[in-house]
């Protein structure tokens, strides 16, 4: 990518800023990043080859370029350039920002007065006192790489498909980009549909089968050629053998969606990105405080607090950016993760619905490398929403210490269907006596709400885990609620408190029932209070307390008092 000099500022109106490929701006201690548009003016990148475009202010202590990586997003100086800078990246557009990725060396602050569409922001603390701040009026949007067919009439013809692929290897038929929920009719098409794969689907052909299922063969001259039960050729009238590349198939015409249908999905499939978007990311300590409508992100990174990761300069500033998430709309989170990899705090205030993981069961993510919200080193974790959480086949967990708080204002806490098995979590540990910094990974088991520890972390307590739905219903199924130590602790303590409905001066203000069947719930201390039923399992290493105002059909195993 060219190299630019340290400061750049860029101003524009109505027509907006349009970048075409990644820009690098030369590292100095007094470089300045400053855009600013006007009169709906956006900020948008225009790759050709449809990558997301990146504007990177570099860290490198180089001062020559000499191979690729140099002055890029992941070279940064012993001693950070912008150490004791007070004057932040500055970005205020009043369209939007679209497909683009901002990169800073400093804290940033970022006013999109429009919406974000497929667009990034990974930005670098240098003190504890340091925020940077991302604010849109409108929505933080990234396009799931899926297309969705809701209620298809008639079932795919798999089998033609596979005929089709097997016999002739054309690139529309190399893989098999869909999957369908035969339960639910959903037809799901993964990527962004080709024109030749929008002709190869509407113009099926197979090979037609003789009485033994097997294609028929025709010589060059069109004469059919006989085989047998199957399938190969028998010897000529002369006893010579008959080669299979003088022969051919006879196509016949097959279908496998009707072509409304293919058209359709070929249509809505044209906006899907054909890179995945970077995510919001916060490097170094301090704090990153994103504030919009509504957030879908998607299959990128997520939101991301780093500490000294991806760069160990970062280390002696302080502990790890603690992560601030307001919406006033709903949270969508498909494939995506907000994680704090380094001990720093997760905050997500949504004024609306949360929704964790994959809508439908024909989407499988085995041993996944992240998605969920989940703190990875000691972080607390507060999930406050005024509708309904539904984890799905997701995970909210604190994985090495820290506390769980989950709280639907309105609505209900669904842990969701335990579809996933394991994950793999990755940890940024600084070493107390070197400052070393160090990446452990670790695949722990169970999705749903978890709080446990690292393996190899015998000192670290267990951290607590809080549900209340004061005006709806905790359900655990096949997700589950579970609190364990995964490294032996002399002192574990630790409690799970679930908490639904409310109740003033004993009168039932609002039920709300806890169904913990299934899975359950497993912690060290376990408490079930509730306005209406409790059911399910419970099982604690002490005391079990429950508490309903309705009925109680439980079946509780304590070391403790129950």
């Amino acid at each position: 990518s060219p190299i630019y000099p340290p400061s750049l500022t860029l101003r524009a109106g109505a027509g907006g800023i349009n970048v075409a490929n990644d820009l690098i701006l030369y590292p100095a201690p007094l470089a300045a990043l400053d855009i600013a548009t006007s009169s709906g003016g956006a900020l948008t990148g225009v790759n050709p080859q449809g990558s997301i475009v990146k504007i990177v202010m570099s860290d490198s202590g180089k001062n020559r370029f000499t191979d690729t990586s140099d002055f890029g997003e992941t070279d940064h100086a012993a001693t950070p350039v912008h150490a004791g800078d007070p004057n932040p990246v500055l970005v205020s557009l009043s369209g939007d920002l679209k497909n683009l990725t901002l990169v800073t060396a400093k804290k940033a602050d970022v006013t999109v007065h429009g919406s974000l569409l497929n667009a990034g922001l990974s930005a670098q603390n240098l003190s504890p006192l340091d925020e940077s701040k991302l604010t849109v009026d409108g929505d933080i949007n990234n396009r799931v790489p899926y297309t969705f067919y809701e209620n298809l009439g008639t079932a795919p013809d798999f089998v033609a498909f596979g005929a089709a692929e097997n016999s002739f290897g054309l690139p529309a038929f190399t893989s098999n980009p869909f999957l369908y929920n035969a339960q639910t009719h959903r037809l799901i098409f993964q990527g962004r549909m080709t024109f030749d794969q929008l002709n190869a689907y509407q113009n099926l052909q197979v090979p037609r089968l003789d009485a033994n299922g097997n294609p028929l063969l025709f010589d060059r001259q069109g004469n059919l050629v006989l085989t047998d039960a199957f399938g190969r050729p028998l010897p000529d009238v002369y006893g010579n053998a008959i080669s299979l590349s003088d022969t051919h198939h006879s196509l016949v015409p097959a279908r496998f969606l009707d072509a409304a249908e293919i058209q359709d999905l070929y249509n809505r499939s044209q906006d899907v990105p054909l890179q995945s978007g970077t995510g919001y990311s916060i490097s170094g300590p301090g704090k990153l405080t994103i504030n919009a409508r509504n957030a879908d992100l998607g299959d990128t990174a997520g939101i991301v607090s780093r500490g000294p990761a991806d760069n160990s300069a970062l280390a002696p500033l302080g502990p790890a950016a603690s992560v601030g998430l307001n919406l006033s709309g709903d949270l969508n989170m498909f494939a995506s993760r907000i994680v704090s990899s380094a001990g720093g705090n997760l905050d997500l205030n949504i004024g609306g619905k949360v929704q964790l993981g994959s809508p439908d069961a024909a989407i499988k993510f085995k041993n996944d490398p992240g998605r969920g919200i989940f703190s990875a080193s000691s972080g607390d974790i507060n999930v406050i929403a005024g509708g309904d959480i539904n984890v799905q086949d997701s995970r909210i967990a604190s994985y090495d210490g820290g506390n769980l708080l989950v709280r639907s204002l309105n609505g209900n806490v669904n842990a969701g269907d335990g579809r996933v098995d394991t994950q793999t979590v990755s940890q940024t540990r600084v070493d107390p006596v070197t400052g070393a910094v160090t990446s452990v990974s670790r695949v722990i088991p169970g999705s749903g709400l978890i709080a446990t520890t690292f393996p190899d972390s015998p000192n670290t307590k267990v951290g607590d885990i809080t549900v209340e739905t004061p005006k709806g219903n905790i359900v655990a199924g096949s997700g589950g609620i579970v609190q364990v130590n995964l490294a032996p602790n002399p002192t574990p303590g630790g409690r799970v408190s679930l908490t639904a409905g409310s109740e003033v001066g004993g009168v039932i203000t609002a039920p709300g029932d806890i169904n913990v069947s299934g899975s359950g719930v497993i912690g060290v201390n376990v408490a079930l209070k509730a306005t209406g039923n409790i059911t399910g399992v419970a099982v604690a290493q002490g005391n079990i307390d429950i508490s309903s105002r309705q009925s109680v059909s439980i079946s509780a195993l304590g070391g403790g008092d129950v």
